[in-house]
Order: structure tokens, then sequence, then C-alpha cells
């Protein structure tokens, strides 16, 4: 990076929240535990669009 003269950078950790929002969950979704707990929930989750989408292909390859 100081080759290209980029200096100052630090590896900035996304919080709780931020975590919550990506993964599409709603703003005011509680979760308990530690912060590793949370972050560990977080993770394992399916993003909420996605899980959808698999949901309702599997609804319609059943429905057939």
């Amino acid at each position: 990076m100081v080759s290209y003269n980029v200096i100052g950078i630090r590896m900035l950790m996304l919080n709780i929240s931020e975590l919550k929002q990506i993964q599409g969950f709603p703003k005011d979704y509680k979760l308990i535990g530690t912060q590793t707990e949370q972050k560990k929930y977080i993770g394992n989750a399916v993003e909420v669009n996605q899980a959808k989408a698999i949901v309702s292909n599997l609804l319609s390859v059943l429905h057939k």
C-alpha cells in the first residue's frame, strides 16, 4: 500500500447492527448473548431474501 501512497488505513470491524442489516434482519430485531455469540448467530443465518427465494422455489416444485 505504501508504494501507492496509501497510508493510515486500518481494518475496521462491522458492528452488530451493521451485520444484522447486511443479513436483512429488521432494525428492531433483538439478539441475545455476548457480542461474540451474536456475531456467530448472524454469521450462521441465511440472508432473508435468499431464504425467501429458496422456499418459493421449493414450493413451486412441490406444487407441480
